[in-house]
């Protein structure tokens, strides 16, 4: 495209002629009037696929971005600047194959009947941060499946240690038990068979000591059976602290790990990848606002999120359990000088107010069918970090608020 120029412009037009970005000069209909070498460069492709002459931008635009032609038709005095840098996706067949070209556009109204038009293709850039996104949602699946793992593990431990408590405490019973007794027993009336003899006669005093022999012997026997598979549940039970302990390990269990610096905002944001096909199938809509710039603190990364997956979780189950159409949850960082606040608030099913502080303790739950032991653990956790975590809901049917405080 030939670039029309004035003679009292000509320094200028050759600055933006040689400009890296497009860079277009025309009227509210979308005459063309300068377009630089960058402009020529990925526009013509465009006009020639759709037999466009070149000269006028919005036919280019009513194909790929109809928004823009309203925009300029609608635009204000007072307000110069159309878009900024919005981007916009372009199609073009290369060798029989369909292409998407992304561009970003910026529009400035010079005056009543003269817009600016900036623009640059930024395919490249946006399929790296496009892979950078899912290399990162990707760690992140991951980085929950071992959290999951390592708190099933730990779970699971815990349970395997109050089961091997239980029998280490059956086998205390078998000392000195009803075997050794009867033994003693036997022993008195064979000493004192004589005696017996003489007062129910020899025969019934023989039978009641055999009677007795036998009853000891299978006394014996069945502790001596019940012993030893108790010392083999022992033996298995310890197998089985090795083999959770090896895998705890092997996964990294956060027990163990050096605390570092913890951004929340990138944990929450984390989180979120880790539930955003969950909360798309729900329909349920998440706002995240960072109203701080003090967004670390000193902690255990892995635990921080173990927390927070679980706030999130239970806030898709009370929404679940509410049924209502307008699903949100709503999460606010901030901070008061003194302390961090994450404040994770939905519109679910709620509880009763006198519920908040019942629902930390082990065993209670207000919903259905769960062990209640999750909300127990968050708090630990986050008291570990010197930090608080608190519940409230106005009532049933009217959402819960979750806020979490860490000192600064």
């Amino acid at each position: 495209m030939e670039l029309k120029t004035n003679p009292s412009d000509q320094n200028l037009l050759s600055i933006i002629y040689q400009t890296p970005v497009g860079v277009i000069d025309m009227d509210q209909q979308g005459k063309i009037r300068h377009m630089n070498a960058r402009g020529v460069q990925l526009l013509m492709p465009f006009f020639i696929q759709l037999g466009l002459m070149g000269d006028n931008l919005l036919l280019l635009f009513d194909r790929f971005a109809p928004q823009i032609r309203t925009a300029l038709a609608t635009s204000s005095p007072s307000s110069p600047l159309i878009f900024n840098q919005e981007r916009f996706v372009f199609q073009l067949i290369l060798d029989n194959v369909e292409v998407e070209r992304h561009f970003w556009i910026t529009i400035n109204k010079q005056a009543l009947d003269s817009f600016t038009v900036f623009f640059d293709d930024i395919t490249e850039r946006y399929q790296q941060e496009h892979l950078i996104q899912q290399v990162t949602l990707e760690k992140a699946v991951q980085q929950g499946k071992f959290e999951t793992a390592s708190g099933v593990l730990h779970d699971i431990g815990n349970a395997v240690v109050a089961f091997g408590s239980y029998i280490t405490r059956l086998r205390r019973q078998l000392d000195g038990t009803d075997a050794k007794h009867l033994q003693n027993l036997v022993l008195f009336f064979k000493k004192n068979q004589p005696v017996l003899a003489s007062t129910l006669g020899e025969s019934k005093a023989g039978a009641i000591v055999t009677i007795l022999e036998g009853i000891v012997t299978n006394q014996k026997n069945r502790e001596d059976e019940t012993l030893k598979s108790l010392n083999e549940q022992i033996k298995i039970s310890t197998h089985i602290q090795e083999i959770i302990s090896i895998q705890r390990q092997y996964i990294g269990d956060g027990v163990s790990r050096k605390r570092s610096k913890a951004n929340i905002q990138t944990i929450l944001n984390d989180c979120l990848a880790m539930q955003l096909a969950l909360s798309e199938n729900q329909h349920i809509k998440v706002t995240l606002r960072v109203q701080t710039d003090h967004t670390q603190i000193s902690g255990d990364r892995t635990k921080l999120m173990q927390v927070f997956l679980n706030l999130l979780k239970n806030s898709h189950e009370s929404l679940e359990r509410q049924g209502a159409v307008d699903k949100r949850i709503e999460i606010e960082i901030t901070d008061d000088n003194q302390s961090l606040r994450v404040r994770i608030a939905d519109n679910g099913a709620g509880f009763e107010p006198s519920l908040a502080e019942t629902l930390f303790e082990k065993g209670v739950s207000s919903k259905r069918e769960k062990s209640g032991l999750g909300l127990a653990n968050c708090r630990s956790i986050i008291e570990s970090h010197a930090g608080h975590l608190m519940l409230s809901s106005p009532g049933p049917g009217e959402g819960a608020t979750a806020l979490v405080t860490f000192p600064l």
